[in-house]
């Protein structure tokens, strides 16, 4: 279990590339058929578990946002500001454009090697491959301690529109 619980109250959190996301190594399996399954799965998951703006969303306290020079919109009803992890915004199976940007930046240099298909007349690529990894757990246990609250309707209030009522939670 996380240790995220005993920061309740502080208005400062470390951020969690500080101290949760320490790497670790993974096998990766990219098989083409194991893919598609996943995207298919992926899908229905992202539809169901990842549009909960709860889930999508953080707490950040004026600590946070100088650390990183930053502003965001304050929350009502409640200390702090509305933000996210990238993660986050990256899992949203609509967000491609953005995925492609964050793996250009991030550039996996693994490397794959080959492999001849005994039914194919070309190589195909292993489909096992070892790469290093954040543990994601600790991530979104994080992210998730520190999402705002509903408890008094919508986190939100815009400025001419008022409480924004399709983040109440009803």
């Amino acid at each position: 279990m996380s240790n995220f619980k005993a920061w309740k109250g502080q208005k400062y959190n470390a951020l969690p590339s500080e101290n949760a996301a320490k790497q670790r190594n993974r096998l990766f399996i990219s098989h083409i058929c194991l893919f598609i399954i996943y995207l298919l799965a992926f899908t229905v998951t992202a539809t169901l578990n990842l549009q909960n703006e709860k889930d999508n969303n953080m707490v950040a306290y004026e600590d946070d946002l100088k650390k990183i020079d930053r502003t965001s919109v304050k929350l009502r009803g409640q200390e702090g500001y509305l933000a996210g992890l990238d993660v986050m915004h990256e899992l949203h199976y609509h967000c491609i454009d953005h995925i492609r940007q964050i793996l250009q930046c991030h550039s996996d240099i693994s490397v794959h090697t080959f492999e001849w298909d005994p039914v194919l007349p070309y190589p195909v690529m292993k489909p096992v491959i070892e790469r290093e990894c954040k543990k994601w757990e600790p991530i979104y246990e994080w992210a998730k301690y520190r999402s705002p609250s509903l408890e008094n309707g919508s986190y939100l209030e815009h400025p001419v529109l008022g409480e924004l009522s399709f983040l109440s939670g009803a």
